[in-house]
C-alpha cells in the first residue's frame, strides 16, 4: 500500500497528462472519456473506479457523519488531517487500499473491491500482534 500511494502522492502515474506534458502523448485526454486524465481522474471517474470512489465515499463519510458531498476527490491523495488521530488513521486506511486496489488491478467492479477490503481487514485482525492497535 506504502508503494502504491507513494507513486499516487509522487505523480509517478504514466498518465496521458503526464506523458503529453513531457511529449510521449499526443493529448493529454483520457481515451475512454475524452476529459484530462490525472490520478485523481482515474481514481474517481473513470469507468468502475467511479462506482468504487462513491462506494468508499459513502463509507467514509458513515465514519465521519458527514454527507457525501463533504468528501473530496483530493482525499485519494492524503494532504488533509482529520482531528481525531484514530478517525485519521481510520480514513487513511481505507483510502490507501482503495489506491492500492485500483492501481494493481485492471478489470475493476465494486464487488471485487469489497471482497478486497474485507480480506485485508480479515488478515489486520487475525495478525497476533495487530490486533490490539486495531481494537484502539
Amino acid at each position: 500500500m506504502k508503494a502504491a500511494w507513494y507513486h499516487i502522492i509522487h505523480d509517478l502515474v504514466p498518465t496521458k497528462s503526464r506523458l503529453a506534458a513531457i511529449q510521449l502523448s499526443a493529448s493529454p485526454q483520457c481515451d475512454s472519456c475524452n476529459k484530462l486524465d490525472t490520478i485523481i481522474h482515474r481514481l474517481t471517474n473513470r469507468s468502475n473506479s467511479a462506482r468504487i470512489w462513491r462506494w468508499t465515499s459513502a463509507r467514509l463519510a458513515m465514519m465521519l457523519r458527514i454527507d457525501t458531498r463533504h468528501i473530496p476527490a483530493e482525499w485519494t491523495t492524503p494532504d488533509f488531517h482529520l482531528w481525531h488521530p484514530q478517525r485519521h488513521q481510520a480514513i487513511l486506511w481505507t483510502i490507501a487500499h482503495l489506491v492500492g486496489f485500483l492501481d494493481n488491478n485492471r478489470i475493476l467492479t465494486l464487488e471485487d473491491c469489497m471482497d478486497y477490503l474485507r480480506r485485508v481487514r480479515w488478515k489486520l485482525y487475525n495478525r497476533p500482534r495487530q490486533r490490539a492497535a486495531v481494537r484502539k
